[in-house]
């Protein structure tokens, strides 16, 4: 904590490096005796975990160079996560491993509950950067969704909902348990993850018209699921979009739920990529689909440009210690797209990505993803 609290202040700027050294020896000292020590097992602690996420987001922040470092820092906190089973704390099915029903403080589990969902969003919107394989599979999470920040800060317990229960209430528009901004990035991370699983999942229809073994019945079914759930996706990240509400943010600007629509027009970007890229087959049916797709979002990236405009004005007004840390991964993915794709909407994208490398550019003192980023763009 002390080594990323440095990092944000410039009288501490000359000692900075020597407490992130000695934060690492510490946590490979923990290791090493283990090793050492082979008759005692390997003791698992959360603040081990909260430790390695600490120092990754201080090698992200830190070290232009390389930001690869801070994915390998993360690596470990998320190995970590998921020997301890933090995915898997309020399982219903086994209320033998209930962490409610053991002996244990509230705070102390809602320490570890909230643990987990920061590994959760940082394992989503990290693997965007180059569209690597997700860490932690969605459907085996048993763990609730974190508690509001004043119940968690006053020790008072509350149960909250599941992941799948609110990102079901969100599709059949139904008022969801809480709004606090730490769930909304969850919900965030959950969109940009099923994205990035969509895009990995090729329409199978590619290969299967490039063998010519399998009948047409076998196509159109393999690009009708590629389209359904592409369709699903988008229905619920429009429905997550309207309540956030980007004249609100303009209004009334939180800088976690800035960051939050800054990933999800990534998610929009991202979703017209995968329809872009990906063969649909030929059969006339199904490619009269897949058409249809790509101009409903051809349509959400023209109103994506707009929005983002403002939120890259409202950002570059925020305090930029209060900036998420993450910020210019949605910022790069975007500008890139539109460097892409400019002939889709020539004069908007090129308005957009000037507001886009002066909000970067705000955040270089402070952020080596951004320095990053901006020498990416350059």
């Amino acid at each position: 904590m002390r080594t990323l609290a440095a990092s944000f202040s410039s009288q501490f700027q000359l000692i900075r490096n020597s407490l992130y050294k000695q934060a690492r020896q510490l946590l490979d000292t923990i290791e090493t005796d283990c090793q050492d020590n082979q008759a005692f097992a390997y003791s698992l602690s959360i603040e081990q975990v909260q430790a390695w996420i600490l120092l990754a987001m201080y090698e992200w922040m830190s070290y232009a160079g390389n930001y690869q470092c801070g994915m390998v820092s993360a690596g470990r906190a998320f190995r970590l996560v998921q020997l301890m089973r933090l995915y898997d704390i309020d399982d219903l099915k086994n209320p033998g491993s209930n962490a409610q029903s053991q002996d244990r403080d509230w705070v102390d589990v809602e320490s570890m509950r909230r643990t987990f969902w920061l590994a959760f969003t940082i394992d989503r919107f990290t693997s965007a950067i180059d569209g690597l394989p997700l860490t932690f599979d969605e459907r085996q999470i048993r763990t609730r969704l974190p508690a509001p920040d004043a119940c968690f800060s006053s020790a008072r317990p509350i149960t909250m909902g599941f992941l799948s229960a609110t990102i079901n209430a969100i599709e059949n528009e139904r008022q969801i348990d809480s709004t606090s901004p730490f769930t909304q990035s969850i919900i965030a991370a959950t969109v940009c993850g099923r994205v990035l699983e969509h895009r990995h999942q090729s329409p199978v229809a590619h290969e299967l018209h490039l063998n010519g073994r399998h009948p047409p019945e076998r196509i159109r079914d393999a690009m009708y699921e590629f389209c359904n759930r592409h369709r699903s996706i988008n229905a619920l990240l429009a429905q997550h979009q309207k309540l956030l509400s980007v004249n609100n943010l303009s209004e009334h600007p939180d800088p976690l739920l800035i960051f939050v629509a800054l990933t999800e027009y990534m998610a929009v970007f991202m979703l017209y990529e995968t329809i872009e890229s990906k063969f649909l087959g030929t059969e006339v049916q199904a490619k009269q689909v897949a058409d249809a797709l790509s101009s409903e979002q051809k349509q959400q990236l023209g109103e994506a440009v707009n929005d983002l405009t403002l939120l890259t004005t409202t950002l570059r007004q925020l305090n930029h210690f209060q900036t998420h840390p993450l910020t210019p991964i949605p910022l790069l993915l975007i500008a890139k797209f539109c460097l892409a794709h400019n002939r889709l909407h020539e004069e908007s994208y090129s308005t957009l990505i000037p507001h886009i490398h002066t909000a970067l550019q705000g955040l270089t003192g402070l952020n080596a993803l951004a320095q990053i980023a901006v020498q990416l763009l350059s």
